[in-house]
């Protein structure tokens, strides 16, 4: 089943590099604050946050780090799908 995001807008972060969204260094990601403020300002995020909660994806996604989203599932009780990487399959994400 192809579960990759479809917004309803463009998303704020458009045409920046991927690369600051999944590089993590020890723990911290340096480009944190800069995406952060990408996402406020953001008309998918509350899709891209939902989309987050429901899949298990690494990386910045709506202006949070997977440790909030871990919190937030254990708060909510939600159990998120495992995504296989793109790489794997044609360029597509699939959700198990």
């Amino acid at each position: 089943m192809n579960n990759y995001p479809k917004w309803k807008s463009t998303p704020a972060c458009v045409g920046i590099d991927t690369e600051l969204f999944f590089t993590e260094e020890r723990g911290n990601y340096p480009y944190f604050d800069y995406i952060k403020k990408v996402c406020d300002t953001c008309p998918v995020r509350v899709e891209c946050f939902n989309y987050a909660i429901e899949n298990l994806v690494h990386g910045l996604w709506a202006g949070t780090k997977l440790e909030e989203r871990n919190r937030y599932r254990r708060k909510h009780n939600i159990e998120g799908k495992t995504v296989v990487p793109a790489s794997v399959f044609d360029g597509v994400y699939y959700a198990s």
